[in-house]
């Protein structure tokens, strides 16, 4: 739920951020964001669950290891996406941090499902996606309060790297 609350509100100010920030236009960041969030994003949810797949067959662990290091790997990534004052090279540091952030998905939801019969598995699923979404939605909120109070760069190097290190 925490680790949500970060990846919301980096999506919902995401847009924001270019426009207010490195003063872009929509079809100057929607071209990159259409390729670096979804390519990013699922190419860390397939490593995510590749690797931990394959390490777990040693180690009972490496799910949630997998889980904690994504998001450790991904703060100086978005740290530089959010500090760099060229908008390609923020752009640049973004993919990877969509990419490390992500790895989560895949080992937090086989985790999920080990813990319940398997007659539970897809009501377990539903129930945890339905309190990280819910928890998670409180994010954007949390940066709009602190957008108002200082600025946008702000909130968001507030909220999304504090997030992610405090999810791992």
């Amino acid at each position: 739920s925490i680790r949500n609350m970060a990846g919301y509100s980096l999506g919902y100010y995401q847009a924001s951020f270019y426009k207010n920030v490195h003063h872009l236009n929509s079809e100057d960041y929607g071209v990159f964001l259409t390729f670096i969030v979804p390519i990013g994003g699922a190419l860390g949810s397939f490593l995510g669950g590749y690797v931990s797949d394959k390490w777990s067959k040693r180690d009972d662990r490496a799910r949630a290891f997998v889980c904690m290091l994504g998001q450790i790997l991904a703060v100086p990534f978005i740290v530089g996406t959010l500090l760099w004052s060229r908008y390609e090279l923020s752009f640049a540091f973004l993919f990877p941090a969509y990419v490390a952030a992500e790895v989560w998905l895949g080992p937090a939801l086989t985790i999920v499902q080990s813990l319940v019969p398997s007659s539970l598995r897809g009501t377990s699923v539903a129930v945890y996606l339905f309190i990280i979404s819910n928890i998670g939605g409180c994010g954007p909120f949390i940066v709009g309060a602190i957008d108002s109070a200082w600025n946008l760069r702000g909130a968001l190097l507030i909220m999304v790297p504090g997030l992610y290190v405090v999810s791992a």
